[in-house]
């Protein structure tokens, strides 16, 4: 090979491409496992937003179901202040009557003139056989007229009057026996006592009542003149009662109220949702009937209040035992206990032998509160769903600007330096669109500016490269002895080399010539 092959075939250098380094592979994976900014937004903010609206719910929901069960206890005890309220209302203005009719002159002076002593000689089946027809003791007080519209004003089903020895004087409607001293009723009335009597079926009138007698005495000397019985209609009471219990807000499904005579642990009237009744088993049978008879004891003395509590709560079936005092009335409660899945609440009717007691199904609590519960959880899904909703466009919103300047970035990346990214979102996120901007501008420029440089470079190359060329053909002959070859000086990187080797041929002929004068 010669000279000018070596030299226009010299090897150009291999280039080579290292693989990517260790830190260069852990950088590219933990970009690869990094989430989205939108994917940060939804998995950070949504459960705190979820959680701030599950904790304040889970709370009040608390606290509502509480007070659900609050109001429930509350709106029984109501029920059960009305119902003693109406009775003890209508029980008053039944002694009241009876209050006044003992002191109204004209009943007074009508017993003063009826003579009886000669009766009690005999017996008292032949009284009755007597005194069959008429059932009165003397026709002629006519009595009866007033004692009938008194009944029919009052609503009261029977009025009667006695002497002092126990016949009729007077009725409203006739009675079944004319003899009334061996009644127990009768006994009491005399005995000063104003006696409520138990709820029964009276025989004159055909219904059941409860019965209320007291003594009449002469006002200036006190001595016995007779005695008075007036009897209340159950009816009355219940439809008083019903009247403002059976309202359709007031009286649950389950619950029922009653109320129960003490002396013969009878009902004498229980109300249900839409229904009534009269005789009818007391609800919660004999635990019932139990803390009743020992409920009573709490009436007598303020010291016996707290043994009550305790021999009440010895009571199998009886649970969880209360005990509230009346705002501002001594002595008087309301007790309230559980028994046989039911909520029960009593409280005694003053001056009289009954009890009102109210009672609720717990199943009817709990569907109330299981409802309530369905209703928050409702609440609380629509909430949560709206808040996803909300959050994940918010999301999209916040995260679509940097979205945009990362595919922007990636684009730049592979070599698209004529991309640029919108200015657009928050301030944060066009600051960084604008200086990505200017940063691909000023990359942009400063390729250009390489590239014109290499440009020049390539193409100085080129000249130098072709200069190199013609000095090795112009001096080519001189490696063949040709001494006679001279370089030419075209341009101003080739002419040192030019003179140099222009000078060496000089030297060489000048040593030739010396050579060749010794040689001859």
């Amino acid at each position: 090979m010669t000279t000018k092959e070596k030299v226009l075939t010299s090897p150009a250098k291999e280039s080579t491409i290292e693989p990517p380094s260790d830190s260069v592979a852990v950088t590219v994976e933990k970009k690869k496992k990094a989430s989205s900014l939108r994917n940060r937004l939804l998995t950070n903010i949504l459960p705190a937003f979820l959680l701030s609206l599950a904790i304040p719910t889970a709370v009040e929901l608390i606290v509502v179901t509480k007070e659900t069960e609050q109001n429930l206890f509350k709106e029984m005890e109501n029920n059960l202040v009305l119902t003693r309220e109406v009775t003890e209302t209508i029980i008053e203005g039944v002694e009241d009557t009876v209050e006044l009719m003992t002191v109204n002159p004209y009943i007074i002076e009508a017993l003063k003139k009826v003579e009886s002593d000669q009766l009690l000689q005999k017996s008292i089946e032949e009284i009755e056989q007597e005194f069959a027809s008429t059932k009165l003791l003397d026709t002629s007080l006519n009595l009866n007229q007033y004692l009938i519209r008194t009944a029919e004003t009052g609503n009261l089903a029977e009025i009667i009057i006695t002497d002092r020895h126990g016949f009729n004087v007077a009725y409203n409607t006739p009675t079944t026996d004319f003899v009334q001293s061996d009644e127990e009723w009768w006994k009491k009335a005399v005995e000063g006592e104003t006696e409520l009597n138990e709820r029964q079926f009276d025989d004159s009138t055909q219904t059941e009542v409860i019965e209320i007698a007291k003594s009449i005495k002469d006002l200036e000397s006190d001595n016995l003149l007779g005695v008075i019985r007036v009897s209340v209609p159950i009816e009355e009471i219940l439809e008083e009662v019903e009247e403002g219990l059976l309202d359709p807000e007031r009286l649950k499904k389950s619950e029922q109220v009653q109320i129960i005579d003490i002396t013969s642990e009878k009902t004498i009237a229980t109300i249900a949702y839409e229904t009534t009744e009269g005789l009818a088993e007391v609800i919660g049978g004999e635990p019932v009937l139990e803390v009743i008879r020992l409920a009573q004891n709490a009436y007598v003395s303020e010291e016996l209040v707290e043994n009550v509590i305790n021999n009440i709560k010895q009571i199998d079936n009886i649970d969880d035992v209360k005990l509230e005092e009346w705002e501002g009335v001594d002595r008087e409660y309301v007790i309230t206990f559980e028994s046989g899945n039911k909520l029960f609440s009593l409280t005694s009717i003053p001056k009289t032998n009954l009890v009102a007691i109210t009672s609720i199904d717990y199943q009817e609590i709990l569907r109330s509160q299981f409802s309530l519960i369905g209703g928050f959880i409702i609440n609380f899904l629509v909430a949560s769903i709206t808040a996803i909703i909300v959050i994940i466009l918010l999301a999209q919103k916040l995260s679509k600007p940097l979205t945009n300047l990362t595919t922007k970035t990636k684009e730049a990346a592979e070599g698209n330096l004529d991309v640029r990214a919108e200015i657009e979102g928050t301030s944060e996120t066009q600051i960084l669109a604008d200086n990505f901007n200017k940063l691909v501008e000023q990359v942009k420029n400063l390729l250009g500016e390489v590239e014109i440089k290499a440009e020049e470079q390539r193409k100085g190359k080129e000249v130098l490269e072709q200069e190199i060329f013609e000095l090795l053909n112009e001096v080519g002959d001189a490696a063949e002895g040709d001494l006679t070859v001279r370089a030419s000086l075209t341009s101003m990187e080739m002419s040192t080399v030019a003179d140099l080797f222009n000078a060496i041929i000089d030297n060489l002929n000048d040593i030739a010539s010396q050579v060749k004068q010794s040689s001859t």
